[in-house]
């Protein structure tokens, strides 16, 4: 059956360490960070006595104390940013060439991580992925040697992710090609945009029949809604390299194609406006999403549904009959 001890220990921990300032915890690893040293040991005794009073008792050896750089769930934190931890790049470097798919499942789970913080990282796994099909025969050739010698290459080039800071001015870049959607979060620091996370998936088989217009609101909507935790509730800049995006964005709901409206009813949530850069200028149109990871579909739950529509219906200019319509149905129905 299912094991709940780590979430229990997890419970516990928390209200332990609850309402601390600089102090977050998972499981067992406890996390306490400051701007400067006065108040790293302010937080850190508070930390200390919080475990003292509850029975927690902490391995000297395991502790590390006024560091400016350390290894937290598997990323090297620092004052430069946030890059992938030895170890981890250590055991993809080491790792042989597999020899079946299930040992090739076990290969791209690992390096899978790795997809935040790389921009290739999505065409350097498209022949491994290949091996993957239900009606494809395992068979390990030169060509998928290169490929993951190329991803190991790669990992030991991973570039510094900046840390994500509310105050700072946010732009997601969006792109879709034939066969897959990508996306990119960047925050401007002085006169610079600093990535902070990347993110791809491939279009089904059904989206990849979508018109492009369609294919470029899609990977607009997977950009936001796989950066929801990052832009949701604050102004963001959508950056896109397809112009009639833009112009179709100003467009009135009722004025846009069934599927069109659907896609835009989920971007109602969000504070957005768009900037429009040619393709020659959009690096992460050319050269980050080509390829894209096969990540699973983003699907808003039913609570975000909910809120969309809610917000959709009152901004949106609908006929009269459709208007009863609508307040008929909600009045019947048992969630709204």
């Amino acid at each position: 059956g299912l094991a709940s001890a780590p979430e229990v220990y997890q419970k516990a921990m928390s209200q332990v360490f609850d309402g601390l300032p600089g102090v977050r915890v998972y499981v067992d690893d406890v996390l306490v960070w400051g701007a400067n040293d006065s108040e790293h040991e302010e937080r850190l005794r508070a930390a200390l006595g919080a475990a003292q009073r509850n029975g927690i008792t902490l391995n000297p050896e395991k502790c590390e104390i006024g560091v400016k750089e350390l290894v937290f769930l598997g990323d090297r934190i620092s004052e430069k940013g946030i890059q992938p931890s030895p170890d981890l790049i250590n055991s993809v470097l080491q790792m042989p060439a597999p020899t079946n798919k299930q040992k090739l499942q076990r290969v791209l789970g690992l390096v899978t991580y790795f997809g935040k913080y790389l921009p290739h990282f999505s065409e350097k796994t498209a022949l491994l992925r290949e091996l993957l099909k239900h009606d494809r025969d395992f068979t390990w050739g030169p060509e998928h040697n290169k490929e993951l010698d190329s991803i190991k290459v790669a990992l030991t080039n991973a570039p510094v992710l900046a840390v994500y800071d509310p105050s700072k001015q946010t732009k997601v870049s969006t792109d879709a090609s034939r066969y897959g959607l990508g996306a990119a979060l960047f925050q401007k620091h002085g006169l610079e945009w600093r990535p902070v996370a990347y993110s791809s998936r491939r279009l089904t088989d059904c989206e990849t029949r979508y018109s492009q217009i369609e294919k470029e609101t899609l990977g607009t909507v997977y950009g936001c809604e796989k950066f929801h935790d990052f832009i949701y509730g604050r102004k963001v800049l959508i950056e896109t390299d397809h112009q009639p995006l833009i112009a179709t964005s100003k467009k009135c709901l009722g004025d846009m194609p069934p599927r069109l409206q659907l896609l835009f009813l989920r971007l109602k949530k969000y504070d957005y406006h768009f900037s429009y850069v040619p393709g020659k200028l959009f690096v992460p149109a050319d050269t980050l999403f080509r390829a894209p990871s096969p990540s699973s579909q983003t699907v808003p739950n039913d609570t975000d549904d909910v809120g969309v529509h809610a917000v959709s219906v009152r901004s949106s200019v609908v006929s009269e009959r459709t208007g009863r319509i609508l307040v008929q149905e909600t009045a019947r129905d048992p969630v709204l």
